[in-house]
């Protein structure tokens, strides 16, 4: 933490590093914590009517124990031959000020804007979640008409992904804040299977294929009793065995659907082979797993470990990231996983981070092509949740560190709302 010193507002210099103590609403300024670049800020401060702010000698470009001012203070301090009339100071003042302002109207307009993009993704996220239920619903019963349901589904998203040349990763929160269930964490992996897929350069008929057999991957656990599934105690062998057999009873419910495609199939029957061997239920490794079966192997451990049955032991997007990179490498092809990485930012929607000028927020959004664009909800206390500021990484902020929810206070917990089940639709950003 930044060394912080109280000042007064006739102390400022330009290049000062300092936070105003009041709320975001009451100053023109974007942030409450800034650098100062010029006398005319300094103006604008003192016009606050602040006892007093609070000042970061580390990140200025000056201290206080420089008393010569620099070229960019003595345009403040130095009166020029003839004496500039007090009127000038205050209309530059002022001039900034409006500046200043436009600008931060302009920045609450983009995060207006974001918030309705995020309502958009979000309805169109519980859309496809409806008809999902929809169809696991009738599987067994009316498995054709169920199918023909899916397809439609992943069609549409699949061609979406493949028409886009830029795509924004969105969390979606589960408002009531409840575990996740087997549509979500179908879906889960069927997006994020269909974005890896997409940024290997798959074809819109590949994407089709990756996303049937992402979707159906655990169709098998229907054929599982319930108590296993949900058993939070390590299972004994007998349990083990009849759970890792799913694989193989989803291979067996896809077989009575005509249409359903074979490498579909192959998907679902090789989502647990590990890449150096020692997964199941067959024991391949390496090339002898389909490299579509290898992306949803990923992306299904990538999920699991976000959503583990014992909640207590979730980890964050993140950290799971970082448990797969270092723990688990061997399980999966190491240019998948970089490229898995890669696509949702080292900060994963959800990560919950400190930024560069110590404020807390989460990941909203992300764009592997396009990293500034990076969606940042932002803890600000003056600022009702509901209208959270949306900061993106190109307003000038960087991330210093991911944080976990036991290091929040509960104002802050309550404000970010992160949510247990966090999962993941896209955007098409192309031509915003």
């Amino acid at each position: 933490m930044s060394k912080e010193l109280k000042i007064t507002c006739e102390q400022i210099k330009v290049g000062y590093a300092i936070k105003l103590p009041c709320g975001w609403l009451q100053h023109p300024f974007l942030s409450n914590q800034f650098v100062v670049e010029n006398s005319q800020q300094i103006e604008i401060i003192k016009g606050l009517k602040l006892g007093y702010v609070w000042f970061y000698p580390d990140k200025s470009q000056l201290t206080m124990q420089q008393t010569e001012p620099t070229a960019a203070t003595k345009e403040a301090t130095d009166e020029p031959s003839g004496s500039t009339p007090v009127s000038s100071t205050e209309q530059a003042a002022q001039q900034e000020h409006e500046r200043l302002t436009q600008e931060k109207a302009k920045r609450i307009a983009q995060a207006k804007a974001r918030r309705q993009s995020l309502q958009r993704t979000e309805k169109a996220y519980q859309q496809s979640l409806g008809q999902l239920k929809s169809c696991f619903r009738d599987i067994q019963s009316q498995p054709h008409a169920a199918f023909a349901q899916s397809e439609q589904l992943v069609n549409g998203m699949a061609q979406s992904l493949f028409d886009s040349e830029s795509v924004m990763i969105q969390l979606i929160g589960n408002k009531k804040n409840e575990s996740q269930d087997f549509s979500s964490h179908s879906l889960n992996v069927s997006v994020l299977s269909m974005l890896l897929g997409h940024a290997q350069g798959m074809s819109a008929d590949e994407l089709k294929i990756l996303g049937l057999g992402a979707l159906y991957h655990d169709l098998g656990k229907m054929k599982v009793p319930m108590q296993i599934q949900r058993k939070k105690e390590p299972l004994n062998r007998a349990e083990q065995g009849l759970l890792q057999l799913h694989p193989k009873f989803g291979l067996d419910l896809l077989n009575l659907i005509d249409d359903f495609p074979d490498l579909g199939k192959t998907i679902v029957h090789q989502h647990h082979e590990r890449y150096q061997g020692g997964g199941y239920p067959l024991g391949l490794k390496g090339e002898e797993i389909h490299p579509m079966s290898q992306i949803v192997a990923l992306v299904n451990q990538f999920d699991n470990l976000c959503h583990p049955l014992d909640e207590l032991k979730a980890l964050s997007p993140h950290h799971a990231l970082g448990f797969m990179y270092s723990v688990n490498r061997d399980h999966h092809r190491k240019e998948l996983l970089e490229l898995f990485i890669k696509l949702m930012g080292i900060y994963p929607p959800g990560s919950i981070v400190q930024l560069s000028d110590e404020r807390i927020g989460m990941i909203l959004g992300s764009n592997s092509v396009e990293p500034e664009s990076t969606q940042v909800l932002v803890f600000d206390p003056e600022v009702p949740s509901q209208e959270a500021p949306i900061l993106n990484l190109e307003d000038g902020i960087g991330v210093q560190k991911a944080l976990s929810k036991k290091q929040l206070t509960p104002e802050i917990l309550h404000y970010l709302n992160p949510s247990n089940q966090q999962s993941y639709y896209f955007d098409d950003q192309s031509g915003k």
